[in-house]
């Protein structure tokens, strides 16, 4: 169990630290650490016990007076903890948020140009600056809802999402999304969705919903999407089928995805998946729930530490 949080001190970093994320890449963990020992900070770890922790240490980060912290691991960490800071109805009041990056794809850090470097990590996290970001939000009808930093999907990459076990990521990195994938173009039914833009049905057979120009990594998904667009952008893919996943996976690996034909983005400020029930939700690499849903920008923001 984490030491409870202490008042904000002069030089002092609370790390929300996700250990499982961190099997893969102690030794970048370690570098930080030293590099901001360096700089004169002193490190408190937050460690989280299983799933859902981030979101507690992050309430109670706010709850404490806590205006620096970082969060050490992946998107899915992340994802918690801004989870965990829209909960308590924060909009750009919250702590100032640096990222660590120990996950498999660290699309965030790839977004906000985050250095790679022990050095260039430990720096932005107490000399960068600030970008408020306006987060996502996917609704469940009446059962809730979640917010997303990066983007938030149905359709193939959602399900890879909800089948890939936290152990294979740890032993496989990004080869385990590489290796479901794989494994489930062939089996995979590719329902067709329906989808409420403006009153108008549309048809795909996935959607990203993205905040965020990146996807899987340093990949480009689209230069429409942005931190700090003022909509929400709709990456609806239109063919179906393995020969598709496969066709689609190198136009993304070569950069080349948001120039293709059977894309379709779109700008939207809510957007309605209808049909077919059931299927898996994920956001920010995190598998949320089942649709339908309807995503829009949410009122709530985060506050990010970003390279000066």
């Amino acid at each position: 169990m984490s030491k409870s949080f202490k008042a904000s001190t002069t030089r002092v970093l609370p790390v929300i630290y996700n250990p499982s994320a961190g099997q893969r890449h102690g030794r970048r963990l370690s570098s930080v650490l030293a590099a901001l020992e360096q700089l004169g900070w002193r490190v408190e770890l937050r460690t989280t016990a299983g799933p859902g922790d981030a979101e507690r240490l992050a309430l109670e980060a706010l709850a404490s007076g806590v205006v620096r912290l970082a969060v050490a691991g992946g998107d899915g960490t992340v994802h918690e903890v801004v989870n965990g800071l829209a909960a308590s109805g924060i909009t750009n009041t919250g702590p100032q948020i640096g990222i660590i990056p120990l996950g498999t794809a660290n699309v965030l850090a790839a977004e906000i140009g985050l250095p790679r470097t022990a050095a260039g990590i430990a720096a932005c996290l107490v000399e960068g600056g600030i970008r408020e970001v306006r987060l996502g939000e996917v609704r469940f009808g009446s059962s809730g809802q979640r917010y997303f930093i990066l983007m938030a999907g149905v359709g193939f990459d959602a399900e890879v999402v909800a089948r890939v076990s936290s152990d294979l990521k740890r032993r496989l990195g990004k080869g385990a999304y590489v290796w479901e994938s794989l494994r489930l173009a062939f089996r995979y039914a590719y329902p067709a969705f329906s989808v409420v833009r403006d009153g108008k049905v549309e048809t795909a057979h996935a959607i990203i919903a993205a905040r965020s120009s990146r996807y899987g990594g340093h990949y480009l998904l689209t230069p429409a999407a942005g931190l700090s667009a003022p909509k929400l952008q709709a990456c609806l893919f239109t063919r179906r089928g393995p020969m598709a996943v496969l066709s689609y996976g190198a136009a993304l690996l070569a950069g080349k995805l948001f120039r293709r034909r059977d894309l379709k983005v779109i700008a939207f400020d809510e957007l309605r998946v209808i049909s077919p029930i059931g299927q898996p939700v994920q956001a920010d690499g995190d598998s949320i729930g089942m649709t339908p849903v309807s995503v829009s920008l949410s009122e709530h923001r985060v506050r990010l530490t970003v390279p000066a």
